[in-house]
């Protein structure tokens, strides 16, 4: 899939752990993905998460002038049915709602891995401003040697192809 896809595919599976939380008090696993790319099987997310205001970071400059690092965060509000909003509209209307619960797909990772594949394949962030190939918090499945980040042209293409419990 290509990056993008695959900075949706990494947000299904988040936001369906979030959700899943609110339909059920017991734990539920938080899974890494597993990447299979041209570095070799990986795990790493392919996008930043702020949750100190509870948003993804769309993209990050240094000001010289402030010594500070700018953030631009995804935009969620009834006027903007793109990019991460229109994502999280669809993952609502699939699987949460009045009868519906996201927590039996969630406790199945093959399944979850399918769902979370088709709905990252409609291409709902195409007009997001994200990153582009770069892979934050990567560890190396046969070696475990872990790295901050990685950035490369060469994740331009991902393929999820497992999801692996964190707890």
């Amino acid at each position: 899939m290509k990056f993008i896809e695959a900075v949706a595919f990494n947000y299904v599976i988040d936001t369906l752990h979030s959700f899943a939380k609110t339909r059920h008090s017991g734990d539920l696993p938080k899974y890494a993905i597993l990447w299979n790319t041209h570095f070799g099987l990986l795990t790493g997310r392919t996008y930043e998460f702020d949750s100190q205001v509870d948003l993804p970071v769309t993209s990050r400059s240094y000001d010289p002038t402030y010594g500070e690092v700018e953030r631009t965060y995804a935009k969620f509000g009834e006027d903007s049915e793109t990019g991460f909003q229109a994502l999280r509209s669809t993952i609502y209307r699939s699987y949460m709602g009045d009868l519906k619960s996201p927590v039996g797909l969630y406790r199945n990772p093959d399944l979850l891995l399918a769902d979370a594949t088709a709905i990252a394949k409609q291409d709902l962030l195409t007009e997001v401003d994200v990153v582009q190939n770069r892979m934050l918090d990567v560890s190396f499945y046969e070696s475990g040697k872990a790295i901050p980040f990685l950035i490369s042209d060469k994740l331009a293409e991902l393929e999820p192809i497992s999801l692996i419990s964190k707890n």
